[in-house]
């Protein structure tokens, strides 16, 4: 599949999961399901159609390369590994900033989102990779008072 795929990019097309699906004789689910594993693994994005136009709700994209980020990979490198334009990963790095931010500042995952016009499933996703991150973002700062008995 992944042949399938770079051949495919190199030529200047991009495939989508059904018709990878009718090229391999698997279920679009499992298409899906490897192409995710793959990218997990590999931590790269394959240049499929979802993944390059941002369609569908299993984009890990930005995970990805937010992930590239954290470990240290040059916004440059970042792009060519992810298919992604510098400009998009630049925006995806820029949008992740705002969201530690916000949070160094113990703002509310809704405030997150209405502040930076992001959508909660995208923050929880930069949520997510702060506490991996930076759990230190999420502890509460204030001792706790002693109670009288």
């Amino acid at each position: 599949m992944v042949r399938l795929i770079h051949s495919a990019f190199e030529q200047g097309g991009l495939l989508t999961l059904e018709e990878l699906s009718l090229m391999v004789n698997r279920s679009v689910m499992t298409i899906s399901k490897r192409i995710q594993e793959y990218q997990e693994e590999h931590q790269i994005i394959l240049p499929i159609k979802g993944n390059q136009l941002d369609i569908g709700p299993g984009i890990t994209h930005k995970k990805i390369i937010i992930e590239l980020y954290e470990q240290q990979v040059a916004p440059p490198d970042i792009a060519k590994r992810t298919h992604h334009s510098l400009e998009a990963v630049d925006r995806y790095i820029k949008d992740y900033e705002k969201v530690k931010f916000l949070v160094r500042r113990k703002i509310d995952q809704g405030d997150i989102s209405h502040l930076t016009g992001r959508g909660k499933k995208v923050i929880d996703q930069y949520l997510d990779i702060l506490k991996r991150h930076h759990p230190s973002l999420f502890e509460d700062k204030c001792p706790e008072q002693p109670t009288k008995e």
